[in-house]
């Protein structure tokens, strides 16, 4: 699920106080409360007592924005190009500089093998460094989230951890803030993944990822560890040059792997010019092309998957993997990667009912070109003899809406 839930677009519901009221009609009170009210016997099994479900309950209603951010999660129009060079535009420099203020870093890197870098670019996409964490009371949203019938979580299991945690006395209840999503603290973890993964590691007793920085990047440390197998001494994402003629055919982007050196074999060059680490040779690396050929493209290591377990979007992976860059002092390359073309939200959907009418998409007509779309555009391209590389071009979307 994406869990990152920063506030504009609940911001930009709340100015319609119409849609508001409207959304929020849609889930009654009695709804919301047989909801969470079916919860109580799971909850009291995991040890959740008496007082603390009392106290999980106490203000408990309807969020509004919830309900208004739900509805207006997927209307966007920003390219993969617009959403990149905006992050790194607007965060590259403070990333060099939060990665110098904490000291502390090395040390998780030698618990946990994840290194600086990517931690510090989660921190700085998921709260801005600390800077928005987000305003909503978590129980309340995630309880809006299971009771409006959301998909992407177990909201069930979410409100009962975030019972436990505000039962442990980590945090206060005025405190226990997070996204509209229910995503918490500094490096934004859904409270299930708190549970699993929260680190003290300023030893004061409790794991405070609202507040404490280093807990909150040590505990974002443990959740690519131990969640997605994060693998020490590797790389993530590498720039590469590619040769005019490369076989699209016969390799799929996002699919086929092999180590770098089958890669060099034929013709696909580190744009950096410097030599494979031994771990790196070792590795299986699969061709990305977030925004088609002609721009940017890279070598994805078993490593990026991390941040595409942290958040299933390849503009928000691929902007992280370069921002970890920068932090660790490193120059993303932003050259030859030229303005795209935006889609609109109908655009897109209409290529994915042209996708289905041909029997090549199988999912939700929504407008979002996630990974089984973006397949579903490549083997629709190598059909058609076009260039397989799963962008979706203004070209092609009218020729699959036509």
């Amino acid at each position: 699920m994406n869990r990152r839930g920063f506030l504009a677009g609940a911001a930009l519901a709340l100015s319609s106080p119409s849609l508001v009221r409207a959304q929020t009609d849609a889930l009654s009170e009695a709804e919301f409360n047989d909801w969470v009210g079916q919860l109580r016997p799971r909850a009291l099994d995991a040890g959740v007592s008496e007082a603390g479900w009392s106290a999980a309950l106490e203000g408990l209603s309807p969020d509004p924005v919830v309900i208004a951010r739900r509805a207006t999660a997927a209307e966007t129009n920003r390219t993969v190009t617009d959403y990149i060079l905006a992050l790194l535009n607007g965060r590259g420099r403070r990333a060099r500089a939060k990665y110098a203020s904490v000291p502390q870093l090395a040390d998780i890197e030698r618990r946990s093998g994840v290194p600086g870098g990517p931690l510090v670019a989660f921190w700085g996409m998921e709260s801005d460094y600390g800077g928005n964490i987000g305003d909503r009371d978590v129980l309340r949203a995630v309880a809006t989230h299971g009771a409006a019938g959301s998909g992407g979580a177990d909201w069930a299991e979410e409100f009962i951890a975030a019972a436990r945690i505000l039962q442990s006395g980590a945090i206060s209840r005025a405190k226990m803030v997070g996204s509209y999503a229910g995503a918490m603290g500094q490096t934004q973890l859904m409270p299930t993944n708190y549970l699993k993964y929260g680190v003290d590691f300023d030893g004061d007793g409790r794991i405070d990822v609202w507040g404490t920085p280093v807990d909150a990047l040590a505990s974002a440390a443990a959740h690519l560890k131990q969640a997605s197998g994060w693998r020490a001494g590797e790389s993530w994402l590498e720039e590469v040059s590619l040769p005019a003629d490369l076989d699209l055919k016969s390799v799929e982007v996002e699919v086929t792997q092999m180590p770098p050196a089958d890669w060099e074999a034929r013709g696909v060059r580190r744009s950096s010019g410097r030599a494979w680490s031994a771990a790196d040779r070792a590795a299986q690396a699969r061709l990305y092309l977030p925004a088609g050929l002609g721009r940017p493209a890279f070598l994805a290591f078993p490593n990026y998957d991390a941040f595409e377990g942290y958040n299933p979007s390849l503009p928000y992976a691929v902007g992280v993997c370069l921002l970890a860059k920068y932090a660790q002092g490193e120059t993303p390359y932003l050259h030859d990667w030229p303005p795209e073309p935006a889609l609109s939200r109908e655009a897109r959907m209409a290529a994915q009912a042209g996708l289905a009418k041909l029997g090549y998409y199988d999912g939700k007509i929504d407008g979002d070109l996630g990974r089984r779309s973006r397949k579903a555009v490549r083997d629709w391209q190598l059909a058609t003899g076009r260039p397989r590389d799963g962008h979706l071009t203004p070209e092609d979307a009218r020729a699959l809406s036509a």
